[in-house]
Formats: structure tokens, C-alpha cells, sequence
């Protein structure tokens, strides 16, 4: 599975390039609402090791859907990986431990600037 880099083209491309890397993305992420499938976290009812290591779906997601305007993980094709990502999000610990969005926000916009700048044809 390549789920951070076939999320990562969604966010970095435009146009036709843009709608060509989203079923990769889609594939991927249909693997992880599998794997959530009737459980609240990845390993049951609290976080564990695999919701750590997959942790990073939950902030960073959000925060390129918020800077792209793109949505590629809403609750009506992804109902188990929103709950979670909702979840896992909200936990006080994990709350405490993250990156404040603001910041988040403004780096990850600056990043897909240079991207798409560097791809376009000068």
C-alpha cells in the first residue's frame, strides 16, 4: 500500500493530473476503512500502536483538505476512517502532542505553492 503517496499527488497536482492520481488515493484509503471496519480505533474501543502509526491520516488530511479545498475523505465513502479520524483527533493526549493547525496550515500551503509552481510549464 502507498497510501502517503498517493494522497500526497492529490494534493499536488491540478486539473486532469489532479482527477488521475485520486483513484490511486481512493484505493488506498478504501484498504484502511476496511481495516476500521465496526471498531472505533484500530485496535478496538482505545488507540494503540497502529492508530499511532497511522495518526498522521487524521491531521494531515484535514489540514491539506482545508488548504486545497479538496475533499477526499468525507463520511458518506469513508463513514469508519471519518469516525476515527474524529476520534483519534479529539483524544486529549494526542490533542497535546500535535502541531498547531495554523502552522500546519501555512507550511503545507507553501509546500503545494512550490509544487505546483515547479510543474508549471514556464
Amino acid at each position: 500500500m502507498q497510501l502517503l503517496p498517493s494522497v500526497w499527488q492529490t494534493f499536488i497536482k491540478q486539473g486532469t493530473k489532479q482527477e488521475e492520481a485520486i483513484d490511486p488515493a481512493m484505493e488506498n484509503l478504501k484498504l484502511v476503512e476496511e481495516q476500521l471496519k465496526g471498531k472505533i480505533f484500530f485496535g478496538g474501543e482505545k488507540i494503540d500502536f497502529l492508530d499511532l502509526a497511522f495518526g498522521w491520516i487524521a491531521n494531515f488530511i484535514s489540514v491539506l483538505q482545508e488548504v486545497t479545498g479538496q475533499k477526499v475523505i468525507d463520511s458518506e465513502k469513508f463513514p469508519f476512517l471519518s469516525a476515527w479520524m474524529e476520534k483519534f483527533s479529539d483524544d486529549p493526549v494526542i490533542n497535546e502532542c500535535g502541531q498547531p493547525r495554523d502552522r500546519l496550515s501555512t507550511k503545507f500551503k507553501a509546500m503545494r505553492e512550490a509544487y505546483l509552481a515547479a510543474a508549471t510549464p514556464k
